[in-house]
């Protein structure tokens, strides 16, 4: 356990580090493609393609694990009334684009009503774009993902399903651990931090 603190603290100090020069890098490759442009060929513009992707890339990695350490230090927090139908929605369609470039079949299936709860709108806001993000990134071409919500018993039932790779039966009890991934051959090219279901 002690171990482990040394590992997570030195991950989370390394990200607080790397933030502002992966904005440089990004920054500056921006610059090169407009100022270069006139100019540039076409494998050359592959090559700063490549650095952009690769920073945004890291950026996402130091975003996951600052959100991580944000959440883990707030105590008393104020919660306010949210409309789960109107924040899914908006999560849906953030996260269309990804789904069509897959060629997937994306669905969302909504109560007539809207559904208000008492919670963090950022919290849940980020809760169910991991979640719906996750279905996208581990789901192949061409597969299905359906985002519903409804009303249960007094309470909001949200669900993302797909037709993704699924998770072995004997990897699932760690899924929730900050940095763990499961680990399948249809899988090893995919990239991820595994913080995203700890940070749900």
């Amino acid at each position: 356990s002690a171990l482990e603190k040394i590992k997570t603290d030195m991950i989370r100090i390394a990200a607080h580090d790397l933030r502002n020069p992966v904005g440089v890098i990004a920054g500056y490759t921006q610059l090169l493609e407009h100022d270069l442009s006139p100019v540039i060929t076409e494998k050359r513009t592959k090559y700063l393609t490549s650095i952009e992707n690769a920073a945004k890339r890291m950026e996402k990695i130091t975003t996951d694990i600052l959100s991580l350490e944000r959440i883990e230090k707030i105590q008393l927090q104020q919660t306010e009334r949210v409309n789960m139908s109107e924040l899914i929605t908006e999560a849906f369609k953030d996260n269309e684009a990804q789904a069509n470039n897959k060629s997937q079949r994306y669905m969302i299936n909504l109560p007539l009503k809207s559904i208000i709860v008492q919670g963090d709108d950022a919290q849940l806001r980020e809760a169910i774009n991991n979640l719906i993000g996750n279905a996208i990134k581990y789901t192949e071409e061409r597969g299905t993902i359906t985002v519903s919500l409804a009303r249960q018993d007094g309470k909001a039932i949200f669900l993302v399903k797909d037709t993704g790779y699924g998770i072995p039966d004997d990897q699932q009890a760690n899924l929730f651990q900050p940095f763990f991934r499961a680990h399948t051959e249809e899988t090893s090219d995919i990239e991820g931090t595994g913080l995203g279901l700890h940070l749900v």
